[in-house]
C-alpha cells in the first residue's frame, strides 16, 4: 500500500518520526543550519543507539551550511556518515529525507532545507510518499541519493579548515568522517 500526503507546516515532526522508526536513514539538503540540526539531533542519536545507519549529503553551494551544524554532528556515535557537495558555484538545491525499516519506506521530496524556520513554521512544501511490504516504486529514489552520495571520491576533512564553508574561519571537525565531493576525482573503488 502506497500513502502519499502534502506537508506544509511542522515537517519536523514527521521526519522525527521518519528517524525513530528506521534502520536506515538518508537526508539530502542543500545546507545545514544549527537552528534544524538541534531538532533533530535527538533523534538521529537515538536511531544510532539503536544500530540505524544515516547518510547525510549537504552542500556548500551559497556558503549557507554552517560550519556549527556540521561540528555538532561530530559528537553523535553511531554509524553516521556526512558528505559534503562541493558545488564550485553550480546550483545545489535538493532536499529529500528517505527512511527505510523492514516493513516500511518513506521518502519525502519538497523545499525543507535543515533549518528551524524550514522544518517548523516557514512556508514550505513537501510531499510524503509511505510505502509499507515489499514494493519497490521508492527504489529508484533511494539510487538517486545514492548516484549523488557515493558519486565522486571522497575528501576526508579530519583535521582541516572548512574554508569553503566558513570562508577562512579556523574551523575543525576532529572526528567526524565528513566527505567532499568533488567534480575532478575519481569515483571510490568497492
Amino acid at each position: 500500500m502506497t500513502t502519499t500526503k502534502l506537508i506544509k507546516h511542522n515537517i519536523v515532526d514527521e521526519i522525527k518520526a521518519g528517524i525513530d522508526c528506521s534502520s536506515s536513514t538518508a537526508i539530502l539538503v542543500s545546507f545545514m543550519m544549527v537552528s534544524g540540526l538541534e531538532l533533530i539531533l535527538p533523534s538521529l542519536q537515538r536511531s544510532l543507539d539503536k544500530g540505524t545507519q544515516i547518510k547525510i549529503l549537504t552542500g556548500d553551494y551559497l556558503y549557507i551550511t554552517q560550519p556549527d551544524a556540521l561540528s555538532r554532528l561530530d559528537e553523535l556515535v553511531g554509524d553516521i556518515e556526512l558528505r559534503l557537495w562541493k558545488s564550485h558555484g553550480v546550483s545545489f538545491h535538493p532536499k529529500a529525507y528517505l527512511f527505510e525499516s523492514d516493513h516500511e519506506k518513506q521518502v519525502i521530496v519538497g523545499s525543507s532545507n535543515l533549518s528551524k524556520s524550514a522544518l517548523t513554521t516557514g512556508v514550505e512544501w513537501n510531499v510524503s510518499i509511505e510505502q509499507q511490504g515489499r514494493q519497490t516504486s521508492l527504489k529508484k529514489l533511494k539510487k538517486v541519493f545514492y548516484s549523488c552520495f557515493m558519486l565522486i571520491k571522497p575528501y576526508q576533512l579530519i583535521e582541516r579548515p572548512l574554508n569553503n564553508i566558513d570562508k577562512g574561519m579556523k574551523h575543525t571537525m576532529p572526528n567526524i568522517q565528513a566527505l567532499l565531493i568533488d567534480g575532478t576525482a575519481e569515483k571510490p573503488k568497492r
